[in-house]
């Protein structure tokens, strides 16, 4: 007779509530522990954290402001930037019952942290509030990058307020990172059941690049979130028979990944062309219901997008389309003041790609465990499994495996937009794609155990 115990975790709440909690837990724990082993960086986190003042002006409803009309506004999305401002609004709270101003706003709860990074035209209330604190911040320069102590040496202890609050705009980044897992987790149960979800979570979790880059106050952990949670609750939906609550969660998850990076837009072009795919293999009976479906996620995500970005409200089709031009304009601006990490067409976006995963002396950045020594060949052997993995899953595809389809078609359309879009070969450009490089390599483990077992059957 079996115990309770083990009657216990061989139940669905076990394998869907308890290991996930338990993951997230594990992953928040650890992030938090490899925190101060990534370094502080101005352009990747200061910038950031500085600009989530407007969240401070979004929730107030004032969207009048001249600030949504300054480049600040419209150069990247602003759900990232809202996340640290709510996140840092209970501290704000507490400064500002310190404080002894009647006055003292979320900006200026900035700018006493020595995060000034308001564009000056537009408040110059806040510029004299700057210049008459000044004395007690350090003014920072972009090149900046390092651990306290450096920055210590180089400016003195006052830095240490920015420092803090960067410390503290983190935590939020490791919630998102163990629920990124936690994602994964659920994406590889679907696909192979609870001991390979298990394990392929912690191969994921414990990435290199995911840790280096997700930890980092900046919109990637978030962005990370997303875009797995929308993967998710893409399988559901066509796993589900197309229920339609699935498909609002995939609107829904798409169009916040859309605010929070622009090319999260990837996500309705996987859905609109897996879908077209699907009608014609799969799901022959529901063609009228199917193609409606089709162009859902486009309304819901356009929806999120301008109304989490006020300075679309007066001219949405014309401002979305100049928001996406002068991304690209910044890109390709900086792929001319950094030429090494300039990828100027299709073909160098293609090879870059696997270079950094697998052949490049970066790869231990891109594709290893966090903090894993050296391994001769492992490059080589992480390189055939993924290869594996792929032949793994088109041969799945070609009997019919939907979850096999699903999967690779998403990994060939994320990829093949990369090789569109991409013009800088920066590492946190990449991270999103982890999941898929995980997948892929677990899967051509999975392959090569089954021959195993076969031969192994074969020969007892």
């Amino acid at each position: 007779m079996q115990s309770n115990f083990v009657r216990f975790i061989k139940t669905c709440y076990f394998k869907l509530v308890v290991i996930p909690c338990c993951l997230f837990f594990i992953f928040v724990f650890s992030c938090a522990s490899f925190s101060k082993e990534i370094p502080i960086s101005y352009w990747d986190e200061m910038l950031w954290v500085g600009h989530s003042y407007f969240f401070d002006f979004f929730i107030k409803g004032d969207f009048s402001n001249p600030i949504w009309q300054s480049e600040a506004s419209y150069d990247q999305p602003k759900l990232a930037e809202f996340s640290f401002g709510a996140w840092l609004y209970p501290h704000y709270f507490l400064d500002k019952q310190k404080s002894n101003e009647a006055d003292f706003d979320y900006m200026k709860f900035l700018i006493s942290r020595g995060l000034y990074l308001t564009d000056e035209p537009y408040a110059d209330a806040y510029r004299i509030y700057h210049q008459l604190h000044n004395s007690e911040t350090v003014n920072l320069v972009k090149t900046d990058n390092g651990f306290p102590d450096e920055y210590v040496a180089r400016y003195g202890t006052n830095v240490l307020k920015t420092i803090h609050t960067i410390y503290q705009a983190r935590i939020i980044n490791f919630v998102y990172m163990a629920l990124a897992v936690v994602m994964m987790f659920y994406i590889v149960y679907i696909r192979m059941g609870i001991r390979w979800a298990v394990i392929f979570s912690f191969l994921y979790g414990y990435n290199s690049l995911l840790i280096h880059t997700g930890i980092k106050a900046h919109s990637e952990a978030l962005f990370v979130l997303l875009f797995n949670a929308s993967l998710l609750s893409l399988l559901l939906y066509f796993l589900s028979k197309r229920k339609v609550f699935y498909l609002f969660c995939f609107s829904v998850l798409a169009g916040l990944c859309t605010s929070t990076k622009l090319n999260g837009s990837v996500l309705v072009i996987s859905f609109f062309i897996i879908n077209i795919f699907y009608l014609l293999f799969y799901d022959t009976k529901k063609k009228m219901i199917g193609f409606f479906h089709s162009f859902i996620p486009v309304i819901v995500v356009l929806n999120i997008f301008i109304l989490l970005n006020p300075y679309t409200y007066a001219d949405p089709v014309g401002r979305i389309r100049y928001e996406y031009e002068k991304r690209m304009e910044t890109s390709r601006y900086y792929a001319q003041i950094f030429p090494d990490a300039s990828l100027p067409s299709a073909a160098s976006r293609f090879t870059k790609f696997f270079s950094n995963f697998y052949i490049s002396k970066d790869t231990g950045l891109y594709n290893a465990i966090y903090n894993m020594p050296n391994i001769p060949g492992y490059s080589l052997i992480a390189f055939v499994l993924f290869l594996v993995g792929i032949f793994y899953e088109a041969l799945m595809t070609y009997k019919r495996k939907k979850v096999s389809f699903l999967i690779i078609f998403s990994f060939f359309i994320s990829f093949g937009a990369m090789c569109n879009y991409l013009l800088l070969n920066w590492p946190r450009y990449y991270v999103h794609m982890v999941v898929f490089i995980v997948l892929f390599e677990g899967l051509g483990l999975y392959f090569f155990i089954q021959l195993l077992r076969k031969g192994t059957d074969a020969l007892t």
